[in-house]
């Protein structure tokens, strides 16, 4: 077994480690690293500071053995347009046209154009439903 003690920094923000943890292995020693700082980067989260922690884990005789950095990336995404029902089934009986022109059974070529016309007519339906809901002239996004 030997002694371990993990220095935590968080920018300028230093916390030593005088207690230490007796470890059967370096491996264990990183693994507990990495446990370390994930918990200090949860718990800084919440408060908007800096998103990284690093944990240094030194020997019994305090030389560094390594570091571990977890780092946390806050993206925020513009939201995506909203794909109106209408332009899914219309795409959805356009492609399966396609697929109909190029197959040579006629009962499956029959079969996939009463899929399109289906498509075609929940479609339609859509766009009554929303003609009935006052939004007819409401610009329809396309994927």
């Amino acid at each position: 077994m030997t002694w371990f003690y993990f220095d935590v920094r968080n920018g300028i923000w230093f916390a030593p480690d005088t207690e230490g943890s007796e470890l059967a292995s370096l491996g264990e020693a990183e693994r507990e690293a990495a446990r370390c700082a994930a918990d200090f980067e949860q718990d800084l989260l919440p408060e908007g500071s800096t998103r990284g922690v690093t944990v240094e884990v030194k020997n019994e005789h305090y030389q560094r053995m390594l570091t571990v950095t977890v780092t946390l990336t806050v993206h925020q995404v513009a939201l995506e347009p909203v794909t109106l029902p209408t332009s899914i089934y219309r795409d959805r009986a356009r492609s399966t046209r396609l697929v109909a022109d190029w197959t040579s059974n006629q009962i499956d070529r029959a079969q996939l154009l009463r899929r399109a016309e289906h498509c075609d007519a929940l479609a339609q339906t859509e766009e009554h439903e929303r003609q009935d809901q006052g939004v007819s002239h409401a610009p329809e996004v396309r994927p």
